[in-house]
């Protein structure tokens, strides 16, 4: 394979026995407790072409479906 200056290291797994005391912040905490069940939009490191479009759309979606929405920008440097 092709991978040269590149370290492939595979699946990684999540540990449900490691504890983590992280702690979301107030204003997420309270949007999650009164929003069951939000439609989670990431974009891990995609680069988008026109952010405020695409955030338009995705805020526009969610209204007509009437679902609360939680968007990671990742590094798609999406309009708040």
């Amino acid at each position: 394979m092709g991978f040269r200056g590149h370290a492939v290291v595979g699946f990684w797994f999540y540990d449900s026995k490691t504890k983590s005391d992280y702690e979301p912040e107030p204003k997420l905490k309270k949007f999650l407790a009164e929003n069951k069940k939000p439609v989670f939009i990431g974009f891990g490191s995609i680069v988008v072409n026109d952010p405020d479009r695409l955030t338009r759309t995705i805020l526009e979606a969610a209204r007509l479906l009437g679902k609360p929405v939680i968007i990671q920008q990742g590094w798609a440097d999406i309009s708040g």
